[in-house]
């Protein structure tokens, strides 16, 4: 399914969780990824966990709760980017999609994305709901961005600005203490983060990704991509301080990605699939990072 605005296209496809397969701003493809497995590329939502719960274990309500186990010993990402979404409502340019939380979640709910797209910016905006009981949620987008926009072209460059990031132990999961934000490369959890979060290919383009989430996980320890992800709390919330859900609670979030394009002649227009094998920008050296 295509989303147009003036020279700026972008495609859903809901059988495959939703998520957006393809952002070309003036013909020039950004998303990419890292792999063909189902949280290895495009961007898709995280609900209603996002990052890693621990051994798939939480306790609440007074009751252990499973999860299926996705990352290797761990649960990740959610569990709608694996169900087909349904298109509610759409336009030329927007569309409307909503998912079950499915059979793998101990309690009945829906979320629902909408999906703006501009010749400038994309506004994306979640919302969850509990048809019956309270349980503990969060919500995310999980954008996986090509590290180079042609073959032998600048890598991007992530400007992020954060006053403290969640200490991961030896699985990557929180420990529950913050520390300071060390230099790249990262695959870490953020907060107190001023927003926008940029990403700038020196010469060609430059994306602004701001949110209402109070933290964002970002990764640049990949040669083929990068990712800046708003997520509504810190992987494995629920061991820590979880956020809840009731039908008249819903949990909300945004995310808008504002764009400007710089010089262009040279960059890689032909990549349509991002998931395609040896896809332009996925090869080369680490790119710099700057971060202020």
């Amino acid at each position: 399914m295509r989303l147009r605005a003036d020279d700026t296209d972008l495609d859903l496809d809901p059988a495959d969780g939703g998520r957006i397969t393809s952002l070309r701003l003036h013909g020039t493809q950004v998303l990419g990824g890292a792999g063909e497995r189902t949280f290895q590329y495009g961007c898709f939502v995280m609900a209603p966990y996002a990052g890693r719960v621990r051994d798939g274990r939480f306790d609440y309500d007074g009751l252990p709760r499973t999860l299926p186990l996705t990352l290797g010993r761990h649960a990740g990402h959610g569990t709608v980017l694996e169900q087909p979404w349904r298109v509610d409502d759409r336009g030329p340019s927007w569309a409307l999609l909503s998912c079950d939380l499915g059979p793998s979640w101990p309690w009945s709910g829906t979320v629902a994305h909408r999906v703006e797209l501009a010749h400038d910016s994309l506004r994306l905006t979640l919302r969850m709901q509990s048809e019956e009981d309270t349980f503990p949620a969060m919500l995310g987008w999980h954008p996986w961005f090509r590290r180079r926009l042609c073959d032998g072209g600048a890598g991007a460059e992530i400007d992020l600005r954060a006053a403290s990031m969640a200490q991961r132990d030896a699985a990557g999961i929180p420990t529950g203490r913050r520390v300071t934000p060390p230099d790249p490369p990262w695959d870490d959890a953020f907060t107190d983060v001023a927003w926008p979060i940029s990403l700038t290919w020196p010469g060609r383009l430059q994306i602004e990704i701001d949110s209402d989430c109070p933290w964002a996980v970002v990764y640049n320890e990949d040669p083929r991509a990068v990712c800046v992800e708003p997520q509504t709390g810190p992987p494995d919330q629920f061991n820590a301080t979880p956020r809840l859900v009731g039908p008249a609670e819903p949990l909300t979030a945004w995310s808008t990605w504002r764009w400007r394009a710089g010089p262009t002649e040279d960059v890689d227009r032909t990549q349509d699939d991002p998931t395609e094998e040896g896809q332009a920008g996925y090869s080369g050296a680490r790119s710099g990072y700057m971060r202020r």
